[in-house]
């Protein structure tokens, strides 16, 4: 996952998929010790329906929690950081058989974060939880690169999370830019941006565009849109949007 190498190339591999699933949430830490099989759309719905919200997720659901953190899988724009930096705890098997539990007070623990494997097998990650909030998403087609390219800091920096997907040979790109609101915060309405135009709806049967209704849009030049979470639309919790992602 996003570690293009042949360090998971193995003639034995250990699966964790027959391990207990169950969460614990620790509302005074602000912590969720989470079983490192899991993917993170399994258990978003659980913290969310307790007023809970995690900082940052991947934006495939079916990425696990040991898999992402270990390998630091990237954060978006300027103020996410990788999915490892939410990590505070790490329960793991040692290769003498024992038992071992790393937390942020342990002078181990920065080796462990980003551990890629290496360390043990990993039963359980902690991970840091928020107070729930709300996101804004808006995606932006047709961008210039010559607009991007000229104020790169303050385009990656002009949201909560802002990714730009790139198509080889393409002089222009797509921009994703999501905020986060208070409460049921509209957030921003505009139809451009930086040189580019906000997506719209596309019917499928026709083909037709209304520049009225909003729409989901594929990072991936030329992929259809039908799993992929709503452009402009109206503000939901972070844990139950990024299950909606691609």
């Amino acid at each position: 996952m996003h570690s293009f190498n042949d360090i998971a190339d193995s003639t034995s591999l250990v699966s964790l998929s027959d391990m207990p699933g169950a969460i614990e949430i620790d509302g005074c830490a602000g912590t969720v010790r989470v079983p490192a099989q899991l993917p993170f759309a399994s258990f978003v719905e659980q913290i969310d329906a307790r007023g809970w919200a995690l900082g940052n997720m991947g934006s495939l659901p079916h990425l696990s929690v040991g898999g992402a953190t270990a390998t630091a899988t990237h954060g978006s724009g300027l103020r996410n950081r990788n999915l490892s930096a939410s990590v505070v705890g790490i329960d793991l098997v040692a290769a003498d058989g024992g038992l071992l539990r790393l937390n942020r007070a342990d002078p181990r623990f920065p080796a462990a974060g980003v551990h890629l494997g290496m360390l043990g097998i990993v039963t359980h990650v902690t991970l840091a939880i928020q107070p729930r909030y709300h996101v804004r998403q808006d995606v932006y087609l047709n961008v210039p690169w010559t607009e991007l390219l000229a104020d790169p800091h303050g385009v990656l920096d002009s949201g909560y999370s802002v990714s730009v997907f790139a198509h080889w040979g393409s002089k222009t790109a797509r921009v994703w830019r999501k905020h986060r609101l208070l409460a049921e915060q509209e957030g921003d309405t505009n139809g451009t941006w930086c040189g580019g135009s906000r997506a719209v709806e596309q019917s499928r049967s026709s083909g037709r565009t209304s520049a009225t209704s909003p729409s989901s849009a594929n990072p991936a030049h030329g992929m259809r849109d039908c799993r992929t979470s709503g452009s402009i639309g109206s503000p939901l919790q972070r844990a139950r949007r990024s299950r909606r992602s691609t």
